[in-house]
């Protein structure tokens, strides 16, 4: 059973808080089947999966980002929720972000990146 980055941050969690794999399970509300396909990427994780392990586990913001990162190591594809209620102009953002983000190159990725860890520093 090969684990993914996400597996392994799981794994870790868990394992530094002396839960067994079931106790993570009932903790996040999936079966232990679930959560052992998730960390070794037989199924993805839910949307909800990262704030709820956070909350239960009292995680820092470090090491949520530590299981974003992982995450996303882990993915080929993502979606991203329009908050109800957004603008016409967060709206076509995300589609343009959606529709041309396989063709930027890695200036202008970091560039995204930068201006995203600056909102997240406000």
């Amino acid at each position: 059973m090969k684990l993914t980055d996400f597996g392994k941050e799981l794994r870790k969690i868990r394992i530094d808080a002396g839960h067994l794999l079931k106790d993570m399970a009932q903790a996040v509300g999936v079966t232990p089947g679930f959560l052992s396909a998730v960390e070794t990427g037989k199924k993805p994780a839910p949307p909800y999966f990262i704030t709820r392990i956070a909350e239960h586990y009292g995680l820092a913001r470090d090491a949520v980002k530590r299981l974003e990162s992982a995450i996303a190591s882990d993915r080929d594809e993502f979606a991203f929720m329009v908050p109800v209620g957004a603008s016409a102009q967060h709206r076509e953002a995300a589609v343009s972000l959606a529709r041309r983000f396989p063709n930027l190159d890695d200036e202008q990725v970091a560039r995204i990146v930068k201006l995203m860890e600056e909102a997240d520093n406000e």
